[in-house]
């Protein structure tokens, strides 16, 4: 007798048969479903240890930034100066690399007057009749004196083909400076370096040798900072910028515009007037 013949004449081994079949395809899918889980766990760790290690290297350069500040109010052992020198700060298991910069000598474009824009993208390669335009067209996206009418000026953006106009009101991030009518991003990068929104101190506005020096016969209120100081390794009441960058990776890099002497006592005097990521 065959096994087909068995088969037939037994109902119950083609039960058991088919059990075993159902069996099996059900091992099969749930060994897949292991598989599958299994994968997106260690998927999911990753991308989570990835968000811890990006949080991580985010706080420690915010804290690196913090201590830079500090460092600049203390005087005498321990304290920093705005020299350019490198300074590595560990936060938690985190390295940062900081530097302060002596950031009084920085244009704010809220402020700065149309002939100091103008001489400034000049000394950034900007032809003249570019960096006129340019400088004008800084002064009519914030507006105030020397702005034109809001429809005159929104008419350039028109003809440009940009979705927007200019607000007419001042920059509340330095970036703004990439959206003005005429700005390439090759100019924007040249400029930000020498820009900053943070508040002039009495007695302490000035602007710096790159808009000084190629532009000398420009009026007075342009080459001031001769007169205030600003020399390399200066600390105490001023504006700084202060750059931290994380060692290893994940890489963050972090730009803080500090101003100090804006209060009294040590813990008041430290005012951020400009907080950024940079790419």
């Amino acid at each position: 007798m065959t096994t087909r013949d068995r088969t037939l004449r037994d109902p119950d081994l083609a039960q058991r048969g088919f059990a075993l079949l159902v069996v099996l395809w059900t091992l099969t899918l749930l060994s897949l479903i292991g598989v599958v889980i299994g994968a997106s766990g260690r998927s999911e760790a990753r991308i989570a240890r990835n968000l811890v290690d990006a949080a991580e290297a985010e706080a420690a350069v915010d804290g690196a930034v913090q201590e830079a500040g500090f460092r600049l109010l203390r005087q005498g052992e321990g304290g920093w100066r705005a020299d350019g020198e490198a300074h590595l700060v560990t936060i938690g298991n985190r390295t940062v690399e900081v530097r302060i910069e002596d950031g009084a000598d920085r244009l704010n474009p809220n402020t700065a007057p149309a002939a100091a824009l103008q001489a400034l993208l000049r000394s950034v390669g900007v032809s003249p009749g570019q960096a006129m335009q340019l400088a004008q067209a800084v002064v009519d996206w914030r507006g105030g004196e020397g702005a034109q009418p809001r429809a005159m000026a929104a008419a350039r953006y028109l003809d440009l083909g940009l979705p927007y106009g200019p607000p007419q009101a001042p920059m509340s991030d330095i970036g703004e400076i990439a959206l003005v009518a005429g700005m390439t991003p090759e100019i924007a990068a040249a400029l930000l370096p020498h820009l900053s929104l943070a508040k002039e101190s009495p007695g302490m506005a000035r602007t710096g040798p790159a808009v000084q020096q190629p532009f000398g016969g420009l009026p007075p209120a342009i080459g001031m900072a001769a007169q205030t100081g600003g020399k390399a390794g200066r600390a105490g009441p001023g504006v700084y910028v202060i750059r931290a960058a994380t060692v290893g990776l994940p890489a963050l890099n972090r730009r803080a515009t500090v101003q100090l002497g804006c209060g009294v006592g040590a813990l008041t005097c430290l005012r951020i007037a400009e907080w950024a990521r940079i790419p």
